[in-house]
């Protein structure tokens, strides 16, 4: 899974975090049981709408992408387009760098661009999104898409599991059937 390199099992040591505050190992495991809850909360919603939105999902159609933010803070967002110039075999993704938007409101901190470093993003032209490309080839390559999402809400923007998200992706509306596909088993 993409995201097993947080969630990983930590060594008894302390951990220097990318602005220079150091995380314990009881933080570390807090901080991973914490991601790995709002993970669980939001991923099988994330996957079937990135199963909607694939180019062989929906040929003929332009809308192959997802965008997805904190509910009340459009500006720090993340998202990912399907790239069918090679046959929709990769998607494109990208965090918010401030660059766009209405009111250009993100401010990241050194700590959390390093982050999205971390996660993979190209960080080096804060006048763009920071951004990547990860193959889409099959569905477990979808949950490495969502992990990357969520994670870069998590890591990047402070969202948590009380976070209410906000997801726009024309062609994969949600609705009661994803709810019911992703409704938890007790």
């Amino acid at each position: 899974m993409f995201v097993s390199r947080g969630v990983r099992r930590l060594r008894p040591v302390a951990m220097v975090l990318a602005g220079g505050a150091m995380l314990t190992p009881a933080m570390a495991e807090s901080d991973a049981k914490s991601l790995r809850g709002f993970l669980d909360k939001h991923r099988c919603e994330i996957i079937v709408r990135l199963e909607q939105i694939q180019p062989h999902a929906a040929p003929g159609k332009l809308d192959f992408y997802i965008t997805v933010s904190v509910r009340g803070a459009d500006d720090s967002y993340v998202q990912c387009i399907f790239n069918d110039d090679i046959g929709g075999t990769s998607v494109l993704c990208e965090a918010a760098s401030g660059a766009y938007g209405p009111g250009r409101k993100v401010n990241m901190s050194p700590s959390r661009i390093a982050a999205l470093a971390a996660l993979g993003f190209d960080t080096s032209k804060p006048e763009a999104n920071y951004s990547q490309i990860l193959p889409t080839k099959s569905v477990e390559n979808l949950g490495k898409v969502a992990d990357l999402l969520l994670t870069t809400l998590y890591r990047g923007y402070g969202a948590r599991v009380s976070s209410r998200l906000k997801i726009s992706a024309p062609l994969g509306p949600g609705g009661d059937a994803v709810r019911k596909r992703c409704a938890p088993i007790s």
